[in-house]
Parts: C-alpha cells; sequence; structure tokens
C-alpha cells in the first residue's frame, strides 16, 4: 500500500479525534504517519510488515502515552477550573448533597460541602474537582 494512503489513514484518524475527542485515534493517526514514513523511505515493502508496524506502534503508544497525556491535561483543565472560579447557582444544593450545576457551558455534578444549603442565585466557589463532580461552598478556598 503506499505512503499516501497511509497519510490519508492519518488524516482521516485525527478528523474522527476532532469529531468525537476521545484521545483515542490520535495515536492510531500517529501509528499511520509511523507507516507512511517508513514506507517513503523504503522500509516497509510488503503490506503484512506495513500492518504488523501500525499495530505495534498503535499498541505501545497507547498503552505508554495515552494515560500520560490524558492525565496531563486533566490537571491543567483542573487547575484552570479550581483557580478560585465562583458560579450563580441555578438550582437549590442541599447542605452536604449533589446537585447539578451548569459551569462554562456543560453540566456538572456537584456538592455542597457546607453545613448549610447552597440557594438557586447565589455565589458559590469551586474547592476542588473530585473525578467528575465539583466541590463547592459559599467560602473561597474553604
Amino acid at each position: 500500500m503506499s505512503y499516501i494512503y497511509w497519510l490519508g489513514i492519518a488524516i482521516l484518524l485525527l478528523l474522527i479525534e476532532i469529531m468525537a475527542p476521545a484521545f483515542f485515534f490520535v495515536f492510531f493517526a500517529f501509528s499511520a504517519l509511523i507507516v507512511a514514513f517508513l514506507k517513503f523511505f523504503g522500509f516497509l515493502p510488503e503490506l503484512s510488515a506495513q500492518i504488523l508496524v501500525f499495530s505495534i506502534a498503535a499498541i505501545a503508544s497507547l498503552l505508554l502515552l495515552r494515560q500520560k497525556f490524558k492525565s496531563g491535561i486533566a490537571s491543567t483543565q483542573a487547575a484552570s477550573i479550581i483557580n478560585d472560579q465562583s458560579l450563580i447557582l441555578s438550582v437549590d444544593i442541599p447542605a452536604q448533597s449533589l446537585g447539578q450545576v451548569e459551569y462554562q457551558g456543560s453540566a456538572w455534578a456537584a456538592f455542597n460541602q457546607d453545613a448549610a444549603p447552597l440557594r438557586q442565585g447565589e455565589s458559590a466557589y469551586i474547592i476542588r474537582i473530585d473525578g467528575v463532580k465539583l466541590i463547592l461552598s459559599r467560602h473561597k478556598g474553604e
């Protein structure tokens, strides 16, 4: 298979990653680029060798790099969110209970860590992120 096909596969995989950002297809695109590069310089004349290199590169990059890159991106996003950000509540959240809030255009599960309820229209501070849940308080940094 020509290196042009592998470049096309890489571009297609990158487009899929852009449309459905799972931080998954980018590693297959990277593997396809490796095969295209090696094919261009004549190192992989047979299709079976190309498929083998693609498979090994995809599995290796997924296992070795995906978690490292995902955690780096997540910690950067979390740091930007926690930076003493506040939000105005659109619903009541009882004391020591879960509720749902909208933050930066996305719905989030939110836990009110205060002993008093947070009321609709009040401001609440994001104290930290626990998984996919915002931990909220009426007071900054508690």
